[in-house]
């Protein structure tokens, strides 16, 4: 349609409605809605430019007064549009991008208990929100057979997938409880996929490589657990008697597989007890040791060890050198003294 200006402004009118058209347009694809303010910030002079080609292109197809201007008008119209959609879409992927909400807490029996709740939106039938977490080894130790090897893994300890609901949705909780003697860090990685998974997505919580940061399409949360106490906990007790005894109570949490808590007494010379104590699943080691005493002993020095497990010798270094009062004791040794009772 031709539209031409004269003496009286007649072409105005069609201005208008090749404006209206536009402004219509754009307010149908969402212009001033939270999705174009995304669009916005993120594409700042490629969306101006593709805006200003799409509502160029519609005047130019409405108001020019030759055919070959309307079809370059229209054929430019047609691009601009399909530039906006794709940037639309986008934007409307960062709305879509699984959320993770994670807490934690220490267990009665040492463990940490992790509570992860996943929320997403906008899935289709065909999606799934897929949930794994790992954790690096804060000991080189075989997950199967407990037995040390040569490097430290970042294991895949557990895994989930959640479907959308009807509205497109996902709404989950995930609980589970990793030992923190056996991982130094858990972390939880959330991502979106269609079809099958691929389990090695985001093997790092934050990207370190320009490839992985190329789409940063998924959610995580890291747990980075601190460091045990080195020295263990020891108290002692003597019951007097015609048979006294020497009573030893040694724990210690944190202690990984790769060690073990030794305990020794002696009197005087006298060596009453020597035991190796092993942690638990949670790292923990708690133990009550007796041994007879003799009538005579006047004082008992108990000590308590953390040492190696692979290099035995360790242990052979806790002498009652270290029951000394002015000796110098490792971070890593308990002494306890207890002076005995005549019945």
């Amino acid at each position: 349609m031709a539209a031409r200006m004269d003496g009286n402004g007649q072409g105005f009118p069609e201005i208008g409605k090749a404006v209206g058209a536009a402004t219509a347009l754009l307010a149908a694809m969402g212009v001033g809605s939270g999705v174009a303010l995304r669009l916005l910030r993120n594409f700042p002079i490629a969306l101006g430019v593709s805006v200003l080609a799409l509502v160029g292109g519609t005047l130019l197809a409405m108001l020019a007064g030759r055919k070959e201007l309307r079809t370059l008008g229209f054929l430019l119209f047609l691009i601009s549009l399909g530039v906006v959609t794709w940037f639309f879409g986008e934007a409307s992927q960062a709305k879509e991008r699984p959320q993770i909400v994670t807490s934690s807490e220490t267990t009665p029996g040492g463990l940490i208990k992790v509570t992860a709740k996943i929320r997403a939106d906008g899935l289709t039938m065909h999606q799934t929100i897929y949930v794994g977490y790992r954790g690096s080894e804060r000991v080189a130790v075989h997950p199967v057979t407990g037995e040390m090897t040569d490097q430290r893994q970042r294991v895949l300890l557990g895994e989930a997938a959640f479907g959308p609901s009807s509205d497109g949705s996902v709404d989950g909780t995930l609980t589970f409880e990793v030992s923190p003697a056996l991982y130094w860090d858990i972390t939880i990685m959330v991502s979106r996929h269609r079809g099958l998974v691929d389990r090695r997505f985001a093997s790092e919580c934050i990207p370190s490589t320009t490839e992985g940061a190329k789409k940063l399409d998924w959610g995580c949360a890291r747990f980075i657990f601190p460091l045990a106490p080195l020295r263990p906990v020891i108290s002692a007790s003597v019951t007097p008697g015609s048979a006294p005894t020497v009573t030893g109570t040694v724990s210690a949490a944190g202690v990984p597989p790769s060690k073990l808590i030794v305990v020794k007494a002696w009197t005087g010379s006298r060596q009453l007890l020597n035991q190796a104590l092993g942690p638990d699943n949670s790292g923990t080691v708690k133990a009550t040791i007796t041994a007879p005493l003799r009538a005579s002993a006047l004082e008992v020095c108990l000590i308590s060890a953390l040492v190696p497990s692979a290099v035995h010798s360790s242990a052979k270094d806790v002498t009652n050198v270290l029951c000394d009062k002015n000796a110098d004791v490792p971070e890593t040794v308990a002494v306890a003294f207890i002076q005995s009772t005549k019945p």
